[in-house]
């Protein structure tokens, strides 16, 4: 299927937590039909959140979520108006979250370029609806004190020429602190003019964590072997581990290509820096070269919203206090 980009400087808001759980991994084969359950906590332990399917969720999933992610922060909360029944239905709300459900009809064409497809065809419309099964199965628990709220990550109903879909209400939270500039660190941004130039799955999965696990400005840290289990959801077969590094090491350096990202290697030791803004462009020799992306020399362009009538989310992500970033523990649960 040919592909055609994505508009310059798009991103998505994806909430924090979500983005850098292990939700969204690469899986064996005979994975494919495994019950998930993936636990986190935030607001130091005081609250936590499950996510749990009764099938896996991939990078397609991943890009279908962040492309929805773009298109309802189009929506302003206001104009969005009550979430029609059934879409409510589907969503399966159980407790008051406190929080509105976001919902928008979306022609398929709309979805389709957005995922950076040049057309519509059979195999395109149903590997589209399968993603979007497997994330309207995907059940959402949060826990805070005495409260408990449940609910169907998203609801969708898809027709000949549109699809309505809806998010929970912990999405929406999170997508209406994005669309009015507010939201101390209850989000993150993704840039998929960035994905769009990625070529593999484990690159795709790995710059998503890595969005949400780094501010832009700052550097840190990692080992190789930790941003492999980001990625895959099993360790290698000893005779494949050669090849596991291969693909993750290409990977990080398809990252380190990107503009305003800085990459290098050492042993085990991955160091990975954002800058906050557009340094000098550099030579395509220099960005293209191999020993540039192993040290991983990188950088990415500026991320605007295309529609200006939006406040910028970085303003606000800027704002949030530095527990807010990473205020939180994790504990994957693998069942079945």
């Amino acid at each position: 299927m040919a592909t055609r980009a994505v508009a310059a400087d798009d991103y998505a808001c994806l909430d924090a937590i979500l983005g850098v759980s292990r939700v969204f991994r690469l899986t064996r084969p005979d994975e494919t039909d495994t019950p998930f359950l993936y636990k986190g906590s935030e607001n130091r332990g005081l609250r936590s959140i499950r996510w749990s399917g009764p099938k896996p969720l991939g990078p397609s999933e991943q890009t279908l979520l962040l492309v929805l992610h773009r298109l309802l922060h189009r929506t302003s909360p206001a104009a969005a108006g009550r979430c029609p029944s059934d879409l409510l239905h589907d969503l399966q709300i159980v407790g008051d979250y406190g929080a509105p459900v976001l919902h928008s009809e979306i022609r398929w064409t709309q979805l389709v370029r957005a995922l950076g497809k040049s057309r519509r065809g059979g195999r395109t419309t149903r590997l589209i609806r399968e993603s979007l099964q497997r994330l309207a199965d995907v059940t959402v628990t949060v826990v805070s004190l005495d409260q408990r709220h449940s609910s169907r990550l998203i609801a969708s109903e898809a027709g000949r020429q549109t699809i309505r879909v809806a998010l929970c209400p912990r999405l929406s939270e999170r997508l209406i602190a994005a669309h009015l500039g507010t939201g101390n660190g209850l989000f993150s941004i993704i840039s998929l003019t960035e994905r769009s130039r990625l070529t593999s799955d484990p690159a795709k999965l790995l710059h998503a964590w890595l969005s949400v696990w780094l501010r832009q400005g700052r550097s840190r840290t990692i080992r190789v072997t930790t941003l492999e289990q980001h990625v895959w959801s099993h360790p290698p077969h000893p005779a494949n581990r050669g090849r596991r590094r291969a693909q993750l090491l290409d990977a990080i350096g398809q990252i380190a290509a990107l503009p305003m990202w800085e990459v290098s290697v050492d042993s085990d030791i991955v160091t990975v820096a954002r800058t906050a803004n557009k340094p000098a462009r550099r030579s395509r020799s220099a960005r293209t070269s191999p020993k540039t992306r192993r040290s991983g020399r990188v950088a990415h362009q500026s991320m605007r919203s295309a529609d200006q009538t939006l406040v910028h989310p970085s303003a606000c992500i800027e704002k949030s206090s530095e527990s807010c970033e990473f205020g939180f523990s994790y504990q994957p649960i693998l069942t079945g």
